[in-house]
Formats: structure tokens, sequence, C-alpha cells
């Protein structure tokens, strides 16, 4: 029969590092080059804004505050007969 590989902790250590490094030197890749292209730039950074604030309304919106245009709830007018 074959050997069965042992799995130590410093084995699943050394997996994970790996695993952590490779996903850094991604993220850093996507970074520089968003970063270097202006137009990439503008545009992540009015996307990364809008989703804070829509976020932050969602919130706002959640604990009960409401905006001018709001006006509460109206009803429907129905159509006597």
């Amino acid at each position: 029969m074959g050997d069965t590989p042992t799995v130590t902790l410093q084995t699943i250590l050394t997996a994970m590092t790996t695993v952590l490094q490779s996903f850094y030197s991604m993220f850093a890749n996507i970074v520089t080059t968003i970063t270097e292209n202006p137009i990439l730039f503008i545009v992540v950074l009015f996307s990364i804004a809008f989703s804070l604030l829509s976020f932050a309304l969602v919130i706002a919106r959640r604990m009960g505050l409401r905006g001018m245009s709001a006006g509460g709830r109206r009803r429907r007018r129905g159509y006597r007969r």
C-alpha cells in the first residue's frame, strides 16, 4: 500500500501563507492597474462613492428617517360607484 501523506500544522500554515501571498499579489496588481489608468480610476471612485451613499441611505431609512420628498405613505383614492 502507498504512503499516506501526513498533514501537520506546519504544512497547513505553509499552504495558507502561500494562498494569502498570492491573494495579496493579485490584489496589488488590481490596485496598480486601476490607479495607473485615470479613466478607470475615476469610474471606480464614483462607484465606491455611490455605493457608500446608497448604503448610508438604507441605514438611515431603517432607522426611521425619511427624506423631504417621501411625504409619508399616500393612499390611493378609490373610485366610488
